[in-house]
């Protein structure tokens, strides 16, 4: 009796052993996938390839591209190894993820000018309507864009003031060659 609880004891530590180090080797693909992007994303931003572009509007709209797509890939790439990691713990995913896609239904009727955010930005991007580091004019809101997303545009006015807007409520967009004299 006493062998079977040693064998089933060093049985379980083995496993054990084994799932951490499953767990370690997931969170060390998860990190070196994500320098593999930033390393990805820098080679793309790099001098040379910027100048290929030509013109300083297209290096503007490929810095906001590059960014957008650093930072959405992060997203998916730690999303992928959280389930992974869920995974190696044994834990069913089937219901997690039956379940996430009823609460994003839910979400997706519920939060309807978060859709039409990420679609008028998708739209921003794919017309190069406007870029990080141009001047514009949205409605009453007049400064340079610090950062363009899909769901929201950061402007920032002459006097340091950043405002926030949400991109479905874009309608009409000045677009200056210069910064424009008080």
């Amino acid at each position: 009796m006493e062998t079977i609880i040693a064998l089933t004891t060093s049985f379980l530590s083995w496993r054990w052993l084994w799932v951490v180090g499953k767990i370690i080797l997931i969170i060390l693909a998860t990190w070196l996938s994500d320098i593999f992007i930033k390393l990805a994303i820098c080679h793309l931003r790099r001098p040379k390839a910027l100048t290929r572009l030509g013109s300083k509007r297209r290096q503007k709209r490929w810095q906001t591209i590059t960014t957008l797509l650093a930072t959405s890939s992060k997203i998916v790439i730690d999303f992928i190894g959280f389930l992974l990691i869920l995974d190696s713990l044994g834990i069913n995913l089937a219901p997690f993820l039956a379940g996430a896609s009823i609460v994003g239904l839910a979400v997706g009727f519920g939060a309807k000018t978060l859709v039409s955010d990420l679609i008028a930005g998708f739209f921003i991007l794919l017309e190069d309507q406007f870029n990080v580091g141009d001047w514009v004019q949205i409605g009453n809101y007049r400064g340079r864009v610090v950062k363009l997303s899909l769901r929201t545009l950061h402007l920032r006015d002459k006097d340091g003031n950043v405002y926030i807007i949400p991109n479905s409520t874009i309608k009409t967009v000045i677009r200056f060659r210069h910064a424009p004299k008080e």
